[in-house]
């Protein structure tokens, strides 16, 4: 059994994470994925859970589209820059999208989605 707390994860992903935002913003450009899961959904606007949100590469795409979106992750460093990326954007989409500092392997997921998110990067934190 891991013995790692959950403020000491959220300490450990702080410390690398403002370099992690940054050479994720570089390589992770691909948005095939976010199209796939508009296709999905479909026109009609649905709640959304994004467990692992990061800083946004599909929150924000996904509350663009009309779709009122929940984001959850552990990282400081990383909900920083989704409500700096957040504050850019117009009052409706910012309005459909919200994040809070959870710890998704540990804690209880909300409910009362219609679907829940996961993007394929984040299978590395569920291992």
């Amino acid at each position: 059994m891991n013995a790692m707390s959950a403020t000491n994860k959220a300490e450990m992903y702080d410390a690398i994470d403002r370099y992690i935002a940054e050479i994720y913003d570089r390589t992770e450009t691909q948005r095939d994925d976010v199209a796939l899961i508009k296709s999905l959904i479909g026109d009609n606007p649905v709640r959304i859970l994004e467990p692992f949100c990061g800083h946004g590469r599909i929150l924000i795409p996904l509350a663009e589209a009309g779709n009122e979106i929940v984001g959850l992750d552990l990282s400081d460093q990383l909900l920083q820059s989704l409500d700096d990326r957040l504050r850019e954007l117009p009052a409706d989409v910012q309005a459909r999208a919200s994040f809070s500092k959870f710890d998704v392997i540990a804690d209880e997921w909300p409910t009362r989605f219609d679907t829940v998110v996961l993007g394929a990067n984040c299978f590395y934190e569920l291992a």
